[in-house]
């Protein structure tokens, strides 16, 4: 008898699926993070220390200003800034656990 591995016949089922789903559903069946309820709520205090001014110009990457100005308009709800947020954030976390320095730091 010659079966197909399980993982074979399950790639097949699930090509044929997604091909039938439209893209409409799938943007309604994805799952997005908060990001702009949780910076302007519980995530607020690591985004302020994170992203504070110094921590922002030791980097050397980014203008601190323009930093504080995104997070200015998005805690007064000016614009919706959760996602770019939530990248920076990551990145500084990122680069604090590796210890990575920039070479415009240096």
């Amino acid at each position: 008898m010659n079966e197909s591995p399980g993982w074979v016949t399950g790639l097949a089922i699930f090509l044929w699926a997604t091909r039938r789903i439209s893209h409409e559903r799938l943007a309604e069946l994805r799952f997005d993070i908060p990001a702009q309820r949780w910076f302007r709520g519980a995530l607020r205090p690591m985004m302020e220390e994170v992203l504070n001014p110094s921590a922002v110009r030791a980097t050397g990457l980014f203008d601190a200003e323009a930093i504080e100005r995104i997070k200015r308009d998005h805690l007064a709800r000016r614009a919706n800034l959760g996602y770019p947020l939530w990248g920076l954030l990551t990145l500084f976390l990122w680069m604090k656990r590796w210890k990575i320095e920039s070479s415009a730091a240096r």
